[in-house]
């Protein structure tokens, strides 16, 4: 049962709460994807990259560019990356054995298209990776498929609807390729018989970010499929709101991203959406890093950490912007500010200051009803009570008692000497 059929008449406020006791400073979810942006923008280096250990990360260089245009901030950023981008094709595209891998032109043609540039010859490249003949005649790509062949299909298919194109045989594949359950694995071995359980060890089997990723491709072109795939998303919406690889799996960043704009893209109201711990908005929103420190701040973590720590990843924050920002794709050509947004800083709290002791001023002497005040004498500082009249009288006799013994005994001893 989808989680849509929960809470009908949920108000649109609900669904921007996030888990817990939130408060007034709680970014929205545009706010949350500018600040992601942000973040991302001062990542990009001034020739136009993002960085990773290796060199350029063009992936992911790709991926920011749609994120700017998503939050529509960044313009310089922007603009450096498509030119880096376009300047590097074959580096980005072109895999070991000399082929183009259809995913990464896909999501060049996706770039191209939202920054108003001239796609045809990469969409020329992309169709020519289609294969023509065989069990697996209208994919994309010659490479395996075991894994992302539903991937890379439905991205193929989104950055042909972004150039005004489509492509009949690629459709019928990708139809071909769900499973009963609504689901898509990363290429179906045989489509007569029902797809595998997942397998852990290996990760065969139906995951949530092939079948998103399926999901606005077709809803993008007007397709309609066999079986419902928000019906297999549903299962994997775990009891915080966000969404799993697979049904049992935590939630984490990339995969409620890729659901939030299958719902979006299916003209879902995410408020049907409301689990019982949370929303999938409440789960991106709890994934972002707050500040301080700045240098990480309004980035995305995947997963939390240990004891619930958050470190900033960058291909979670390209993917939770656009769903922040509440778009599916393709992302149509928009104007930026040459803005990045930052995430303000969490205020100070002032430490409480404990107020000086005050003691009770000391209570006034006792008065007689017919006599004068009776004079208190200090306490010795042992802890005795001070004196009082009764005191002194019994101070006194023992003083006299005292002194006649000692007049008697030397008395006695002047008669025995």
């Amino acid at each position: 049962m989808l989680r849509r059929s929960l809470t009908a008449g949920l108000a649109l406020a609900a669904v921007l709460v996030l888990p817990g006791a939130a408060h007034a400073a709680d970014p929205t979810p545009q706010q949350a994807a500018e600040y992601g942006a942000g973040w991302l923008g001062r990542k990009i280096e001034p020739t136009g990259y993002l960085p990773s250990l290796g060199g350029p990360d063009y992936n992911s260089t790709a991926l920011a560019v749609l994120a700017l245009v998503a939050a529509r901030v960044g313009e310089a950023q922007a603009a450096a990356a498509t030119t880096y981008l376009m300047a590097h094709v074959d580096d980005y595209v072109v895999d070991s054995g000399s082929h183009d891998r259809p995913a990464a032109l896909a999501t060049l043609i996706l770039v191209a298209h939202a920054r108003g540039l001239d796609p045809s010859a990469l969409v020329t490249r992309l169709l020519a990776t289609k294969q023509t003949a065989g069990v697996d005649a209208g994919l994309f790509g010659v490479q395996d498929a075991t894994y992302e062949g539903a991937y890379r299909q439905a991205l193929s298919l989104l950055a042909l609807d972004a150039a005004g194109q489509t492509d009949a045989a690629a459709v019928a594949w990708l139809k071909a390729e769900q499973c009963a359950d609504g689901g898509w694995m990363g290429n179906r071995p045989d489509q007569a018989a029902p797809c595998p359980a997942f397998d852990p060890n290996t990760f065969v089997g139906e995951d949530t970010n092939g079948t998103a990723l399926a999901a606005q491709a077709l809803a993008a072109l007007g397709e309609t499929p066999a079986h419902d795939p928000l019906d297999f998303l549903a299962t994997a919406q775990n009891d915080d709101g966000g969404f799993a690889f697979i049904p049992t799996f935590a939630s984490d960043t990339n995969s409620t991203a890729l659901a939030v704009q299958a719902l979006i893209a299916s003209g879902e109201s995410l408020a049907d959406w409301t689990a019982p711990d949370g929303t999938p908005y409440a789960f991106l929103l709890s994934m972002q890093l707050g500040n301080p420190p700045a240098a990480t701040a309004g980035a995305f973590a995947f997963q939390p950490g240990s004891g619930g720590t958050l470190a900033a990843n960058a291909f979670a924050t390209v993917q939770a912007v656009p769903a922040l920002a509440g778009l599916a794709f393709p992302l149509a050509p928009a104007v930026l500010s040459r803005t990045l947004p930052l995430l303000p800083a969490a205020p100070v709290a002032t430490p409480s200051v404990n107020p000086p002791v005050t003691r009770p001023p000391t209570a006034a002497p006792t008065v007689a009803a017919t006599a004068a005040p009776v004079p208190e004498l200090p306490a010795t500082g042992l802890g005795e009570k001070p004196w009082d009249a009764t005191g002194l009288v019994v101070f006194g006799l023992g003083i006299i008692g005292y002194g006649v013994l000692a007049l008697g005994a030397a008395r006695l001893a002047r008669r025995r000497g």
